[in-house]
């Protein structure tokens, strides 16, 4: 297996494939053995997210995630892409492979904000792609237990931006938008350029590069709507070099 490391500022576009999937958290008994005083026993809870649209099917909570998938018959190869906010990653597979442990970052807690796009393609003989499955996962902060919580809503770090930005979205946020079925964010900067996000999924996470581009430094307002629903979120955030800004009005 070879593993190859690259930097990029690109932005991928994000691609994303659902899978429906239900989970039931079931309370289980000891059953009864004839002929015994053995009783019926609850077995402890376990909570279980079983929301499809919840983010927290793509968030990582660990520094060691397992991907599983199936190797398709007439697959001779495979290679996995993994494309951060500033960074990818390719892992080569010259055999049948079924799973692999994926590890984000370096420490047991992650102090960066990033988001990736997984791209696991299977190549046959001629090295042309036969089947590819995509995913996107989230690395936040906050996902780890305990984290800094900024109460002052008048603090300047709510709304001054850096060189990136990992930026939430959940049509559940609300219920006049709890049923949409996808979302959009539109990026307006005053002055200057304007990127409309279509994202085809309610909830999870948009990675923004906002240095290394054609961004710049300035006023931004991001508009966060859902498909079916005229109701959403707006923010304006400011990007600043580094020294004194005075604002006027």
């Amino acid at each position: 297996m070879k593993t190859t490391e690259k930097k990029s500022n690109t932005i991928c576009p994000m691609v994303l494939k659902t899978m429906a999937i239900i989970l039931f958290c079931l309370m289980g008994h000891v059953k009864p053995t004839r002929g015994s005083d053995t009783v019926g026993v609850p077995s402890n809870h376990t909570l279980v997210d079983s929301l499809q649209k919840s983010r927290h099917w793509g968030t990582v909570y660990t520094n060691e995630v397992l991907l599983q998938w199936d190797w398709p018959i007439g697959s001779v190869s495979a290679q996995l892409e993994i494309k951060g906010i500033d960074s990818s990653v390719t892992v080569d597979f010259k055999e049948v492979t079924t799973s692999h442990v994926w590890r984000p970052f370096d420490a047991a807690i992650s102090c960066e904000l990033d988001v990736f796009d997984l791209t696991l393609s299977f190549l046959g003989g001629d090295s042309s792609v036969m089947e590819s499955l995509t995913a996107q996962l989230a690395v936040v902060t906050g996902s780890f237990g305990e984290t800094l919580v900024n109460a002052v809503p008048s603090d300047k770090k709510w709304d001054h931006l850096e060189s990136q930005a990992v930026i939430p979205f959940d049509a559940a946020w609300k219920l006049t938008t709890d049923a949409a079925p996808e979302s959009r964010l539109i990026i307006a900067k005053e002055g200057g350029m304007s990127q409309t996000n279509i994202f085809h999924d309610a909830s999870g996470y948009y990675g923004w590069q906002v240095a290394g581009g054609d961004w710049g430094y300035g006023i931004f307002h991001l508009t966060l709507g859902f498909w079916g629903t005229e109701d959403g979120w707006d923010a304006t955030l400011m990007r600043i070099p580094g020294g004194t800004f005075i604002r006027m009005k």
